[in-house]
């Protein structure tokens, strides 16, 4: 999958589809300390989740759970077709770290609340200015 989205983004189209993606470009360094740089993790993610998919599928080994009818318990399948959900997840798992991410001089580069924003980002319930300002502020200021 990820061969897709380096396409995207080497013709600029990620720009348009996804430009949230495009934050998890680059490392910054403070005092030599660096970070992961996120878009080839994360692409990397998507290929790790769709490869152990497509494995699990092949060997008749991946399970789904759906809840039965009453709603007090789950039946057990075993999953034939890849669950795009699950490759949508391993996509935006870590897409709130570029408004999160703050360089603590104690610990380095910390990401704390990531998921939080990550979940605004992804309902789309505000833009990236707002987005700032919902992060912890102990995510924002290193302790001092």
């Amino acid at each position: 999958p990820s061969m897709g989205f380096k396409l995207m983004d080497e013709t600029g189209l990620l720009e348009y589809i996804l430009p949230d993606l495009l934050k998890l470009k680059g490392v910054e360094s403070v005092d030599g300390k660096g970070h992961k740089e996120i878009f080839s993790h994360t692409l990397q993610v998507v290929d790790n989740v769709a490869a152990s998919e497509i494995e699990g599928i092949a060997a008749g080994t991946l399970k789904d759970f759906t809840p039965d009818e009453g709603g007090d318990s789950f039946v057990e399948s075993v999953r034939t077709q890849p669950n795009v959900w699950l490759r949508w997840a391993a996509l935006l798992h870590d897409i709130g770290k570029p408004v999160a991410k703050r360089f603590d001089p104690l610990v380095g580069w910390t990401f704390h609340g990531h998921e939080a924003v990550g979940s605004k980002i992804i309902q789309g319930s505000q833009d990236a200015s707002e987005r700032e300002d919902e992060v912890r502020p102990e995510a924002r200021e290193p302790p001092s």
